[in-house]
């Protein structure tokens, strides 16, 4: 969709338009925020989906505290067996 836009100096330009994901509005192609509800956006020169980097970050955080619950008591363990066995 195009759109006459006139630019800060008076000029009239064609913008792409499109849709606003969120609330449906028109806004220009090149916005990475809308300006009717203040959703961020993302161009299509981004190559990351919001919600796939979201679902990311959270495995990662998810895998890196699942390992200290592994890592700690392990390694509770290993010092409690080497304590144990000198006391014998």
């Amino acid at each position: 969709m195009f759109k006459q836009v006139p630019d800060p100096t008076g000029n009239i330009k064609v913008s792409n338009m499109k849709k606003c994901p969120f609330c449906a509005e028109e806004i220009q192609d090149e916005a990475i925020k809308c300006k009717h509800c203040g959703s961020d956006l993302f161009t299509k020169s981004s190559k990351s989906d919001p919600i796939k980097t979201d679902v990311g970050q959270m495995i990662k955080r998810n895998q890196q505290q699942a390992l200290w619950f592994i890592v700690v008591p392990a390694v509770c363990a290993v010092f409690l067996l080497i304590i144990y066995s000198m006391g014998k």
